[in-house]
């Protein structure tokens, strides 16, 4: 059964980058966060700091481990629009052993030891480099000193990740005490709602805040229906049997409101005037209805990308990085809040590209994307018989025959002017 025992006065859970680049990026299963800055401001850190970031600070799992083609592909796609000439830490070192580089998962990073794309003569441990980075202008792996300062990408399962990463509470000013209509309202105001508390997971990260005083009362979501049920302001049912209640319903007359006290979730009527808490949520958990990349000249491809996040986001498909349009027949968007489906018609090879989804909300602080490679192949292909071009006697493809090797990617596109690479 939940408890509020204790409760902070204030909690930020997502944390503000101020003058830094934050890219978020969803692939292969895996949300992955870009932070970088300039030179040694924001957030350009050595090896270790940029480690601790991810784990603790920013608590977005691990630096990214790079293990398959489809996990290079994302990162490079992540950090493309931000330079050519940009170095980035990536989650592998060698300073447990010299010689011997590891991933952060604990996989080698060994070449002829599983998916390596290391340049050139590297790993070189030139001036005993022992952390290992990942170099734009190439888009391969470098080793380098690990004290240098350089932006850094981590990597957390989508499957781990939760809403409390992504809200922000927020309380009303001091001393301002007011009803719960009016509570609902200086929310919407400020593009947010009464808190809605739904998940254990958000009573894990309350604490107790020793300045708070007890008999301090906070409007939360939820209120009686015309039909005696608690609901919360999303629409979903208020499970009382979670809570512990401090009051008893009969004793309150009129409409009934819940709030957060000292010893728990209780019930107020709606018109006391009492503090309050809001919230409001960025946009995350971009899914695509499919992963499917390859299909046939004349067929029709529909693929949803969707996002939530309070207030729902804006979520865009854009090709050649410029939006997809709403209004014409053959390639074409169509969106409501929280969703976007991408549509095209008889497909040619000229839609062969490289599609992107973002999602935004008001609140948005960091470019939040997706993307998917489409190849569109004829039904009938040219080959060598006797020497010379002719028909293939059949199709050698189908819809459902496939097979193209998984590191056929459409290339990002232009680079952006970024910072200037230190590596040797």
């Amino acid at each position: 059964m939940l408890n509020f025992g204790y409760f902070i006065c204030l909690l930020f859970i997502v944390r503000e980058v101020s003058g830094s680049i934050h890219a978020t990026q969803y692939g292969n299963g895996y949300f992955y966060n870009f932070f970088a800055g300039d030179g040694k401001k924001g957030d350009n850190e050595p090896w270790w700091d940029a480690s601790y970031k991810c784990t603790t600070y920013y608590q977005v799992g691990l630096l990214v481990s790079i293990t398959s083609v489809g996990i290079q592909n994302d990162v490079w796609e992540l950090l493309d629009s931000y330079g050519s000439d940009r170095v980035t830490y990536i989650g592998m070192s060698d300073r447990e052993k010299e010689g011997l580089w590891t991933w952060v998962n604990g996989q080698s990073a060994m070449k002829g030891q599983g998916y390596t794309n290391w340049g050139g003569s590297e790993p070189n441990n030139y001036n005993n480099e022992d952390c290992g980075c990942f170099k734009s202008s190439t888009q391969q792996w470098n080793d380098e000193d690990c004290d240098h300062f350089y932006g850094f990408v981590c990597q957390q399962a989508q499957s781990r990740i939760t809403p409390e990463q992504f809200t922000t509470l927020t309380f009303g000013a001091a001393n301002s005490r007011i009803s719960y209509e009016k509570a609902h309202h200086k929310c919407i105001e400020t593009d947010s709602r009464l808190v809605v508390i739904t998940r254990d997971e958000l009573f894990q990260k309350i604490q107790n805040d020793a300045n708070r005083s007890s008999s301090i009362k906070y409007w939360i979501g939820a209120r009686q229906s015309s039909i005696g049920k608690f609901t919360w302001n999303n629409g979903e049912e208020v499970d009382l049997s979670k809570f512990s209640l401090a009051d008893k319903l009969s004793d309150i007359k009129g409409q009934k409101c819940l709030a957060l006290g000292n010893n728990g979730l209780e019930v107020h009527s709606c018109d006391e005037n009492l503090d309050y808490i809001c919230e409001y949520v960025v946009p995350w958990d971009l899914k695509k209805s499919q992963e499917r990349s390859d299909y046939m000249v004349g067929e029709d491809i529909e693929i949803d990308c969707t996002a939530t996040g309070y207030p729902l986001p804006n979520v865009t498909w854009h090709r050649d990085r410029h939006p997809v349009p709403s209004n014409t027949d053959d390639v074409f968007q169509t969106a409501v809040l929280g969703k976007s489906t991408l549509r095209i018609k008889n497909a040619n090879l000229r839609d062969t590209n490289r599609y992107r989804c973002f999602a935004e909300n008001v609140h948005t602080k960091a470019e939040t994307k997706a993307y998917l490679d489409i190849r569109v192949h004829p039904h009938e292909l040219t080959r060598i018989v006797d020497g010379k071009n002719s028909p293939a006697s059949r199709n050698l493809y189908s819809s459902d025959e496939i097979s193209l090797p998984s590191d056929q990617v459409i290339q990002p596109h232009e680079h952006t002017a970024g910072e200037t690479d230190n590596s040797k």
